[in-house]
């Protein structure tokens, strides 16, 4: 009981401290001293009300002035409990954040991503499952275990029980979090893939074998969600940001071999996302035959199936991650122009 009381106190005063305006080095230092001594038995409810706190640290700091420095420290924390309820706290706030202030919490949403994305892809190449014993995690594990079980006691084949033991699922937890705001949501899928390339170009002991592998968990949490999102806003900024962009532009950096094994993987998941391999396109599946389609085109391309030569010279060697680097392909051809330039 005392235990829990002085938690109590300890989320109220640093609320009340964070909400009064101050200078930029004095609330820095109370972020740093609330970091330190912060509690490791607070509820879901606590990390909640104490994220009040850290949404009015956002609120009153000017990006001109250290804020993106203080920013940055609070998104790259290693507190998993402190990442996940920024994420569910956001959500529930994102649509009252004005234009003029908009910006910084995007940004803060970036860095949490960002870190998010490194973590996840650490745990992956070491087998483990990342914020293992942090409790919205296990929350959230717990409900997908609890739904699996009354599948199975119900006889009922559900054909999303296959997405019930994913390796990347804390991923696939700020995905199902983010999707109940749209607008916080677009703007996960408009930084998602920056910020999952840059991750995997800069950690150094992903091998072009582990590359294909971490591509696909990472964008299996999409695939997910593809068919369990019914917002046509939501469906068609995954469709055009995610899976046309990763294989459109993302991917045309990557080898020949990594190009077709990651599109070939993502192709037969999608395919059979539903069970079938027809789908009605007067629905939301309508979505995914758009997906089937382009990505059917680009592994036939791949198989040399079409008279479109998709084998890449290497152009040269990336210094910063040691990789060739191969021509880009673009669907237009350059065309040399009829008309003289003006004169300047």
């Amino acid at each position: 009981m005392k235990n829990k009381t002085s938690n109590a106190l300890f989320v109220v005063n640093f609320v009340q401290k964070v909400s009064a305006p101050q200078t930029h080095s004095k609330r820095l230092a109370l972020l740093r001293k609330m970091m330190q001594n912060c509690p490791n038995d607070l509820t879901m409810i606590e990390w909640m009300q104490l994220w009040k706190g850290f949404y009015y640290i956002v609120w009153y700091e000017e990006m001109r002035k250290g804020g993106e420095e203080l920013i940055i420290e609070m998104g790259s924390t290693d507190n998993g409990s402190f990442l996940m309820s920024g994420f569910k706290a956001l959500t529930e706030s994102w649509n009252g954040i004005d234009a003029f202030r908009i910006d910084k919490y995007m940004f803060l949403i970036r860095i949490m991503l960002r870190n998010c994305l490194r973590k996840q892809i650490n745990a992956i190449g070491n087998g483990e499952k990342l914020f293992e014993n942090e409790i919205f995690m296990n929350d959230y594990r717990k409900n997908i275990a609890n739904n699996v079980k009354r599948n199975d006691d119900d006889d009922n084949e559900n054909e999303f029980d296959s997405f019930s033991k994913l390796k990347c699922d804390v991923i696939d937890y700020i995905v199902s979090i983010t999707s109940k705001s749209i607008g916080l949501f677009l703007h996960i899928c408009d930084i998602y893939l920056d910020e999952l390339k840059l991750i995997i170009d800069d950690v150094e002991k992903i091998t072009d074998t582990d590359r294909p592998n971490i591509y696909y968990e990472l964008i299996l949490p999409f695939v997910k969600w593809l068919a369990m999102i019914n917002d046509h806003r939501q469906l068609q900024s995954m469709v055009e940001n995610i899976f046309n962009r990763l294989a459109n532009e993302i991917l045309l950096n990557e080898s020949f071999v990594t190009r077709k094994i990651i599109m070939k993987r993502l192709y037969e998941t999608i395919l059979n996302l539903g069970g079938s391999s027809e789908y009605s396109c007067t629905s939301v599946h309508h979505y995914r035959v758009k997906i089937l389609d382009d990505y059917k085109q680009k592994l036939d391309e791949l198989d040399g199936k079409t008279k479109n030569k998709t084998k890449r010279k290497v152009i040269g060697l990336c210094r910063r991650t040691k990789r060739a680097r191969y021509e880009m392909i673009t669907k237009t051809p350059f065309v040399r122009s009829i008309i003289p330039l003006p004169l300047m």
